[in-house]
């Protein structure tokens, strides 16, 4: 579990106890001695100041948080997968950070929203300009 501290946000108006700025995000890597000798992670993502706002779906994360945790828990080349993706920033993180992605969400809109955000990424990415052509397309 890695904390992501927003400070201001969740603020709860009412019940007891304390309103908390963090939200516990998941990561893993493989247990492997390869990526046991990456060394020491930072013990919080702390939101920088004005970087806040609003976010597509609820619980969404901003996409410097989303490309900080890709950069520290995977390498270029490796798969980022992401089962409940929402409006797709981790995909998104993935791509512009030359990883490869897949995910899904079991809200419809939420998948549809992800798909054009990552199509869009891709597009712009270098891998998508490197892509070999269609071995079955017209005229070649």
């Amino acid at each position: 579990w890695l904390p992501f501290v927003a400070p201001g946000s969740r603020c709860r108006m009412a019940g007891d106890g304390p309103s908390c700025w963090t939200t516990q995000i998941v990561v893993a890597r493989p247990r492997s001695r390869a990526f046991s000798t990456w060394g020491t992670l930072p013990g919080a993502y702390v939101l920088p100041a004005g970087q806040g706002g609003a976010m597509p779906v609820v619980g969404g994360k901003p996409l410097w948080l989303m490309r900080e945790l890709v950069r520290d828990y995977s390498r270029p080349g490796d798969l980022v997968c992401d089962p409940c993706c929402g409006a797709g920033t981790t995909l998104v993180a993935a791509v512009r950070e030359g990883r490869r992605a897949v995910g899904g969400d079991c809200n419809e809109e939420h998948a549809r929203m992800a798909a054009a955000w990552v199509g869009e990424a891709w597009a712009k990415s270098p891998a998508a300009a490197a892509r070999q052509p269609s071995l079955f397309a017209a005229g070649t």
